[in-house]
């Protein structure tokens, strides 16, 4: 099951890190610690991916955080790609790592007789390896980072409803439904709380560290957080410990005041409010800036303006 399989017409985006990430976290106990700060890629769960069928359409394989593979891994991912590319199919591997790339440079020679081959770096010194069976149209970093950018937006606008009460996400039924690109957006929101510093990606680490739900929507956003965080999920918000940590969790902000009143009452209790993370991020000018990871913002001031990961240490 590829969980991080979001399209939108015909280009196509597969996270291969959040898909072993979700291997690993399947597997049980002593493997789902691992997930997050996994590097390999594995046979299993590229098999699942090469197994799909492009044809005259993009297809974008995000190599992020992955630095080793597993024996006949690159030869099984370069023969998917030169069946792909047969098809009329682009494929671009993006945010490869220099490590990943040295593995797959063997098994590219193959491909550069099979079709063109180009191989560029984006604006973080990551490889762009991409691959078409026609001599290429321009396409620069920019061009890729600006569509897998669109993917996610169309996707996350997909999930957004308007009910009587406003925006939301409807995390419970969407989660009853098997909406997968949903856990995929949790473990990007997990990865990303991770690299801001807000907490960290082992158990061990967060031993101190609490997701605080601040209403029952946000009960099952917490939960799906914690099983990639290994992160405890607190009680209630009135039983606050000593020296504990708390990060915040909300289907939707719009107001900071329950936030800024929760965070009186931590510093009294002696405990800390790091942080506050939600799917949808909804500014009105209005309550203390704090810092916080969603997926979707709207600025009541500037209109909506989608944010991939969006962070802020400011706000």
């Amino acid at each position: 099951m590829r969980y991080s399989f979001i399209s939108e017409g015909e280009s196509h985006y597969i996270c291969m890190h959040a898909e072993a990430a979700m291997y690993l976290r399947l597997k049980g106990e002593g493997f789902a610690e691992q997930c997050l700060q996994n590097r390999i890629l594995f046979r299993e769960t590229t098999e699942e991916t090469v197994d799909q069928e492009f044809s005259d359409e993009k297809l974008f394989l995000d190599l992020s955080y992955l630095q080793v593979m597993e024996e006949g891994v690159a030869e099984l991912l370069i023969n998917a790609i030169q069946k792909w590319i047969s098809c009329n199919c682009e494929v671009y591997l993006i945010k490869t790592e220099p490590e990943l790339y040295e593995g797959l440079k063997p098994e590219l020679e193959r491909l550069r007789a099979a079709g063109h081959l180009t191989v560029t770096k984006d604006a973080d010194n990551k490889i762009i390896i991409r691959f078409t069976g026609t001599p290429p149209e321009e396409r620069n970093a920019n061009w890729i980072k600006n569509t897998v950018h669109h993917i996610h937006k169309e996707n996350i606008m997909l999930l957004r409803e308007e009910t009587p009460s406003g925006k939301k996400i409807p995390v419970v039924r969407l989660l009853a439904q098997e909406e997968n690109c949903l856990i995929y957006f949790f473990y990007r929101m997990a990865v990303r709380m991770v690299e801001s510093g807000m907490c960290h990606a082992t158990y061990e680490e967060n031993r101190n560290y609490f997701l605080l739900p601040l209403c029952g929507d946000a009960v099952p956003v917490a939960m799906e957080l914690a099983a990639f965080l290994h992160m405890e999920v607190a009680d209630e918000e009135k039983n606050l410990q000593a020296e504990a940590k708390y990060i915040i969790v909300r289907d939707v902000i719009r107001m900071t005041c329950q936030q800024n009143a929760i965070t009186r009452r931590a510093r009294a209790a002696g405990a800390e409010i790091v942080g506050a993370v939600c799917l949808l991020d909804i500014y009105t000018g209005i309550g203390a800036r704090e810092k916080r990871v969603s997926f979707y913002t709207i600025d009541m001031d500037k209109g909506s303006a989608f944010k991939e990961m969006w962070l802020k240490n400011d706000l």
